[in-house]
């Protein structure tokens, strides 16, 4: 085998099937969605401005994805992280200019921890699921010419990694890795990643013909990627699906019933009800009656799987809504293909603001409502408020109070003994304070030498 032979191969190779599709059109592509570990990465350009438009992606794919990455999130000290239902919730604490921020959502049924390494000219999360997957996410604003120290802080999160099996790299990098690219700085980028095994998933576009949003995996097991068309900003979403039976629990498909009234006729039809007109007590043909009716709906109610058009994740994203959505995507696709259409691009414009109008209207509609419907309670009241500013929190697990010692029980008391005698200790530490003042430097230095 010759060496052209050998470099042709390489470039045939690929880690993962890759697609472009509409985000409906995902389901019938993944089939299986549970038997897959589902991360998405977004630009999302402020996180206070576009989650609810992610929240609406998330109702048009049939599953919900088990970690969410969102880039240039634009985080204010100020403000409160937005809290999603069944998500923990993590952030960059490292911030470079205004704009940056990478904010991690990961399922509560998921275990995994997650750190903020040092790294230059970025933002970094690595989230690592037990016990051999690890997925870097990682924000890189375009102000920086050069890579040189991105890449040196690459290498080392990569380097302390190289044990995991799974290996990702997410996020918007703002290099352009799509086949052919004039980005002076990709190669640089490629040839680091491959050297730890890390090839792209995908190289479509995913802003404006360039392929900034990148999926880098490096895994033996089977993977998707798709590239998804839909105009939340002007990135794309990326959607990585590994083959990966993670620990965690089985989540509730969502269903609907169904009830045949027609075949409860028909039971009710076959049912003899004689007897129940020759019963002396009322209460007993009353029960007797609702039994029968009761069987018969039973017996006619199947559960269906909702449809992946009509699944909705919050109450007050409708049906007309993501029509809505799909019909803007389907218009923002054909101006990528006649962008020189002035008409057809003035019209996706209004069409655009139009659909993101509707969605802050019915969103403070279903808010206001809420609010009328608590207005005589006050607990609801402040349950519905919390819900609005985000001030609710995933409850978590005391895990780290559990594993401070060998078993639970000796952690629960330890962990009582521990606040049962608080006062105490504080009041005594309190007089050895007040005791200490009133010694010269040197026995105080010495008393707390002999102390420590």
């Amino acid at each position: 085998m010759d060496n052209n032979q050998i470099f042709e191969e390489v470039d045939e190779f690929k880690v993962a099937h890759s697609f472009e599709c509409f985000p409906s059109d995902c389901a019938a592509i993944i089939r299986n969605s549970r038997a897959y570990l589902k991360v998405i990465t977004q630009n999302i350009r402020s996180i206070y401005k576009n989650l609810d438009s992610l929240t609406v992606l998330q109702s048009t794919l049939n599953f919900e994805c088990d970690i969410l990455i969102l880039t240039e999130s634009r985080l204010s000290e100020d403000k409160l992280l937005p809290q999603l239902p069944s998500y923990n919730v993590h952030s960059t604490t490292k911030h470079i200019n205004q704009n940056d921020g990478v904010v991690v959502y990961c399922k509560s049924n998921i275990s995994y921890s997650i750190d903020e390494p040092a790294f230059l000219d970025a933002n970094c999360l690595v989230i690592k699921i037990p016990p051999h997957t690890a997925i870097i996410a990682i924000y890189r604003p375009p102000c920086f010419r050069t890579i040189s120290r991105f890449l040196d802080s690459l290498e080392t999160v990569l380097g302390s990694l190289s044990s995991k099996t799974n290996i990702v790299i997410m996020g918007d990098i703002n290099i352009d890795i799509k086949n052919g690219n004039n980005d002076t700085m990709s190669t640089d980028y490629l040839n680091l990643t491959a050297e730890h095994g890390l090839l792209p998933a995908n190289n479509f576009p995913t802003r404006y013909g360039n392929c900034l949003d990148h999926v880098l995996l490096k895994t033996k097991s089977q993977a998707l990627s798709f590239v998804l068309q839909n105009a939340l900003t002007d990135h794309f979403p990326v959607l990585l699906c590994l083959s990966y039976k993670a620990p965690c629990a089985n989540s509730r498909k969502a269903v609907f019933k169904s009830i045949d009234y027609k075949n409860i006729t028909v039971l009710l039809k076959e049912s003899n009800i004689s007897n129940i007109l020759l019963m002396n007590d009322t209460n007993e043909a009353a029960d007797s009656l609702i039994n029968i009716l009761m069987n018969s709906i039973q017996l006619s109610t199947t559960l269906r799987p909702i449809p992946s058009s009509q699944r909705v994740s919050k109450p007050w994203i409708t049906q007309g809504l993501l029509r809505c959505i799909r019909h803007r995507d389907n218009m923002h696709l054909k101006v990528k293909k006649q962008p020189n259409d002035q008409i057809l691009v003035k019209s996706y414009r209004r069409y655009r603001n139009f659909c993101n109008g509707l969605l802050k209207k019915l969103k403070i509609s279903y808010e206001r409502s809420e609010l009328e419907k608590a207005s005589r309670s006050t607990k609801q009241t402040w349950k519905v408020i919390k819900s609005i500013t985000n001030i609710t929190r995933n409850k978590s697990s005391p895990t780290e109070l559990l594993q401070s010692r060998s078993n639970p029980q000796s952690a629960i008391n330890y962990t009582n003994s521990y606040f049962a005698n608080v006062v105490t200790v504080f009041k005594c530490k309190s007089m050895v304070q007040n005791w200490l003042f009133d010694l010269n430097y040197s026995e105080t230095e010495k008393i707390l030498e002999i102390l420590s």
